[in-house]
């Protein structure tokens, strides 16, 4: 039997609750204002998707939003009692977990903030709210930076601040109308900050126009945009606009994105440089290396609830080292299910059948690459801790997830079992 996997999510959420967690950090200047907003109905609810539009009470035993009853979305100890039944070693944490609570001062989930000021100092309250929960277990729990990032300056000095408190990267929105293009110059400070203090750029879905996403057709529009080639677009920018080229420790992480679209991504892109270079002396200074070697060193992919057909076409294809596996937790779509009581005994960890699904059949190497290995890299994790971790908390071997699962479990969630194009 081989040694447990050290398995690390690279797509986890958390929603810290905005007057019992996130009061305590926030300026006594600025006490009136927060409880204010906390208190008002037209706030965030830090998510895209309505509940209603699901369409499963949640309150059902088997509802899709049976997660938001875990106290996982915000406390810590309850977090790694969930990572542990499913044998997660460590997490890579996004805010936003599907429980209505927003960053403090936010107004909405795509679009600027109403007040930027404000907007600004709720970053800095969560941020130190995240910065205290990471420091109580740093080998297990990879936080994400919020920045403001509609003001360059302040997002570098919110960035160097972060990684001075413990933080191992930063949640990098993709590209908005009313933000600064990530192909400006004036992006450069930042770029060479994050590259400098090596905290990777992780984009969660979360693109697309926020004006179609309307009607029955939202959670559609949603998944085609949000999780597709709008969230995806930093990567274009930055491979032609020659910020890997100057900053080659600087890393991108493409997350919740599903589907086989990185051999389309490299082949559009050379394709691109090779027929626009020979006549554009700048654009060859500029980007002298052909875009797709710049993806395989610099940009990595968030594979949230990786299905079986994106692990094959990875190890295939020769990109598996580019694959950071991940679970969703604890959104509605993620590989943990909460069994509907605090008492695990006897539940079904979706979250390990999932991974049979998934990875049953290749060979070890690819494997451990994709549940841990590349993450632990990226995210500056000790391997040797976590694999101490891994082997406390039971997380299975090569040999447990090499085992095939014959069917898809009743109550899992679809989006973990998928077998046919990126969502279903």
């Amino acid at each position: 039997m081989s040694d447990p996997l050290v398995i690390v999510s690279a797509d986890c959420h958390i929603g810290p609750r905005l007057v019992e967690d996130l009061r305590a950090f926030c300026p006594s200047r600025l006490l009136t204002d927060f409880d204010a907003y906390a208190a008002s109905g037209c706030r965030s609810r830090g998510r895209y998707v309505e509940e209603d539009a699901v369409g499963t009470p949640r309150k059902e035993s088997m509802s899709p939003w049976r997660n938001r009853a875990t106290a996982g979305h915000h406390d810590p100890v309850a977090r790694r009692r969930d990572l542990d039944f499913e044998g997660v070693a460590a997490e890579v944490i996004f805010h936003g977990s599907q429980n209505d609570e927003p960053v403090p001062f936010q107004t909405s989930m795509l679009g600027p903030p109403d007040d930027a000021d404000l907007a600004c100092e709720g970053v800095r309250i969560y941020n130190r709210w995240l910065a205290a929960v990471c420091s109580d277990a740093p080998d297990r729990h990879v936080g994400l930076a919020q920045l403001p990032i509609w003001d360059v300056d302040a997002s570098v000095e919110e960035l160097r601040w972060a990684h001075a408190a413990g933080l191992k990267g930063v949640n990098f929105p993709a590209p908005r109308p009313w933000v600064r293009a990530y192909n400006d110059r004036a992006w450069e400070p930042f770029w060479a900050a994050a590259a400098d203090t090596r905290m990777p750029l992780s984009t969660h879905s979360g693109g697309g126009e926020v004006g179609v996403q309307a009607g029955p057709e939202l959670v559609a529009l949603v998944s085609i945009e949000s999780g597709g080639w709008f969230s995806r677009r930093a990567a274009h920018l930055l491979v032609f606009a020659g910020v890997f080229e100057r900053h080659p420790d600087l890393k991108l992480v493409l997350t919740e994105q599903p589907g086989i679209w990185w051999p389309g991504l490299c082949n559009e892109l050379d394709s691109v440089h090779i027929s626009m270079t020979p006549s554009n002396d700048a654009l060859r200074a500029q980007v002298p290396r052909r875009p797709s070697e710049y993806l395989h060193r610099n940009v990595y992919i968030g594979g949230s609830f990786l299905s079986r057909a994106e692990a094959a076409a990875a190890v295939e294809g020769g990109y598996a080292d580019r694959i950071m596996w991940g679970s969703d937790y604890p959104h509605m779509e993620s590989t943990f299910q909460y069994p509907g009581t605090d008492d695990f005994t006897g539940a079904t960890s979706y979250g390990r059948l999932a991974l049979r699904f998934t990875f049953a059949g290749l060979e070890e190497g690819p494997v451990r690459t994709m549940l841990g290995e590349t993450a632990a890299a990226v995210y500056g994790l000790d391997l040797g801790a976590l694999a101490r971790v891994a082997a406390a908390i039971g997380a299975p071997t090569y040999e447990d997830v090499s085992e095939p699962l014959e069917a898809v479990p009743a109550g899992a969630s679809a989006f973990a079992f998928r077998t046919f194009g990126p969502w279903a």
